[in-house]
């Protein structure tokens, strides 16, 4: 959660920039239910790039708001419905918008890898908002609430681990290296984490056999990149000890990232 804020703190400050977002946007409240001032979500106007950058602040805003609230212990159930429903909003509005984006403009590969980074991001939010519960379950707390919790913190690290390992194999998404090899492989080594974590809680004949097929796939490319990404090298790393034996190294000849 450190490393999280941390990263969160020099991408927020950065697209904090005034000269970066100046006279882009009002000022609006989408935490109405929360009370956090926060960005406007009429990004339609905007340059796709633009697009990107402003969607992806207000993810900022939410990330922060997940972290707080995590450091601090003051995460509840109605807190919880919040940021989840908030996410969700996020998530439909994101498609929306790059949907209008793919129709009025030809570079539909460019907005499609734009729009996978955000929904990566979203699946990985998602996956941290119930990452507490799953710790006490993991831990012996069982009730129906972690029950709950536990099954969703697993669906959304699945779904972002999905995102990262289209955008490292597709070759149209070549452009998106830095993400790759960067913030997204950490989103992705934690949310492999967790489900290591889950798979490791399971007597053998009950184990997920989908996540152990994910987990594998994202294998190959923690290994393909774990020379140009410290990230990918842990994750890669982790897999091997904890749930994995199979070597990938085949990805290695033509991820290109």
């Amino acid at each position: 959660m450190k490393t999280l804020s941390l990263l969160n703190a020099q991408v927020h400050d950065y697209y904090r920039s005034q000269d970066l977002i100046q006279d882009l946007f009002p000022s609006a409240d989408i935490y109405e239910s929360t009370g956090r001032a926060n960005l406007s979500l009429g990004v339609e106007e905007l340059p796709p790039q633009m697009t990107f950058t402003v969607l992806n602040l207000q993810l900022l805003e939410i990330s922060h708001t997940i972290s707080a609230s995590t450091e601090i212990g003051m995460q509840s159930e109605w807190s919880l419905k919040c940021i989840e429903a908030e996410l969700f909003r996020m998530k439909e509005h994101c498609s929306e918008v790059y949907a209008n984006l793919s129709q009025s403009d030809s570079q539909l590969g460019a907005h499609q890898g734009s729009h996978d980074i955000l929904d990566c991001y979203i699946n990985y939010l998602l996956h941290l908002v119930f990452l507490p519960d799953l710790n006490r379950y993991l831990n012996g707390e069982i009730t129906p609430e972690t029950r709950i919790s536990r099954s969703k913190c697993v669906t959304f690290a699945k779904a972002s681990l999905r995102n990262f390992n289209l955008l490292a194999e597709n070759m149209e998404f070549k452009s998106y290296a830095w993400y790759i090899r960067g913030v997204g492989s950490y989103y992705a080594e934690r949310s492999a984490y967790a489900l290591t974590r889950c798979l490791a809680g399971f007597q053998e004949g009950d184990q997920d056999e989908e996540t152990r097929h994910i987990l594998k796939h994202t294998l190959g490319i923690f290994s393909a990149l774990s020379d140009r990404s410290i990230f990918s090298a842990r994750g890669a790393f982790l897999l091997e000890h904890q749930c994995m034996s199979m070597p990938f190294n085949s990805y290695s000849s033509h991820l290109g990232l």
